[in-house]
């Protein structure tokens, strides 16, 4: 999941930057499965739901990153990468640590 906030003050940076990454053409085991947004601290808040393939983490995360750096150029803007897990798989992994 990629956390997003865009300060009010830069909103049109925002959008243009947005509408300019996602023309770009994306490899098939990158999905985006949900963008949303709401009002945050700072102006805007986005959160934007990714699955990336299991064989192609790496890659992935790579092509994530290289189009967050768009955002470079937007004085105030903050991004945040969180790695989510179903449920069951987070279960499976607390049983496997032994906190369950």
């Amino acid at each position: 999941m990629v956390t997003m906030e865009n300060p009010l003050s830069r909103v049109e940076d925002g959008i243009k930057t947005f509408l300019k990454m996602v023309e770009t053409q994306k490899p098939q085991y990158v999905k985006n499965l949900g963008l949303y947004v709401c009002h945050g601290d700072i102006g805007y808040k986005l959160y934007n739901i990714v699955e990336i393939g299991d064989d192609h983490i790496s890659e992935g995360l790579t092509e994530l990153y290289r189009n967050l750096m768009l955002y470079d150029n937007i004085e105030g803007f903050k991004v945040k990468i969180e790695l989510l897990y179903s449920m069951r798989t987070g279960v499976e992994l607390l049983k496997e640590a032994g906190r369950i």
